[in-house]
């Protein structure tokens, strides 16, 4: 669990005279785009530290999980604004409950984004677009949550087989998510023209489809698109050793052991 392992670092830190470096995971999140493949590249191509990461920002980071989504504007590494969030579930919150009331069990979210591959537009499906004619860049996803438990009963009362549909449905589930995102951030970036690049991350990328789609999306915006490797777009430790990188680099590292052992929780993003 995270106190344990908070702890354990602390210990660690103290016993041996090294820095302690807290990092939060949805800077790790943000940041694992940067992480160089095993050819030493980079979506970007760029090396830490290098000047040419300066012509990524300001940006965009757009972030969505099990527990937030949320929209960053970011300076630069280390300088967030935190813009738009949830007001209620996170998008992957709902990709999991969804998925448990499709019989996927617990996490569905990543089977109902294999299925919805297979899926294809249906107009017997209709799922409304959360918050879509609100002024601000914020997200809600509780009412499509109760909107899928009806309609999902409604399918099932009108077919034999859950084969029938649920390919479709999970199709435009995903269609409804994508649609929530364009919606919200293409506001931010119509009303942030000075933005270079947007940063994506979290574990809910690993929906192919929805990745491929975001990324024509912001290039429409003839902008950068960083999105990290698959294997780096959940939790990860490497997102964490590339937070702590920058953190220490800014200075934002304890070595005083009053300090350190003053640590009682995971720290929140910085703000």
């Amino acid at each position: 669990d995270l106190e344990v392992g908070l702890k354990f670092a602390q210990q660690l830190a103290i016993e041996h005279s090294k820095p302690f470096v807290p990092v939060n995971h949805m800077e790790g999140h943000l940041l694992s785009s940067l992480l160089l493949n095993s050819k030493g590249k980079s979506p970007y191509n760029s090396q830490f530290n290098n000047s040419n990461l300066e012509e990524l920002f300001p940006a965009l980071g757009m972030l969505i999980s099990g527990k937030h989504t949320e929209i960053l504007y970011v300076d630069k590494i280390g300088s967030y604004t935190k813009i738009g969030k949830t007001l209620d579930d996170a998008a992957g919150e709902a990709f999991d409950k969804v998925g448990r009331m499709l019989g996927f069990g617990y996490p569905g979210g990543p089977i109902l984004s294999e299925f919805a591959e297979s899926g294809k537009p249906n107009d017997a499906i209709s799922l409304p677009i959360p918050m879509e004619h609100s002024k601000d860049y914020n997200f809600s996803y509780s009412g499509l949550k109760t909107a899928c438990l009806l309609t999902i009963k409604e399918l099932r009362d009108n077919h034999t087989k859950d084969t029938e549909w649920v390919y479709d449905f999970c199709f435009e589930f995903l269609e409804t998510i994508k649609k929530t995102i364009f919606v919200k951030l293409g506001k931010a970036l119509n009303d942030h023209p000075e933005i270079k690049s947007v940063f994506a991350g979290g574990g809910v990328y690993g929906s192919e489809r929805l990745s491929r789609k975001l990324g024509n999306f912001i290039r429409s915006y003839d902008i950068h698109f960083l999105l990290p490797e698959k294997k780096y777009r959940g939790d990860n430790a490497a997102m964490i050793g590339l937070a702590g990188y920058f953190a220490y680099e800014r200075g934002e590292y304890l070595t005083a052991q009053s300090d350190i052992e003053a640590i009682d929780r995971v720290p929140r993003l910085s703000l």
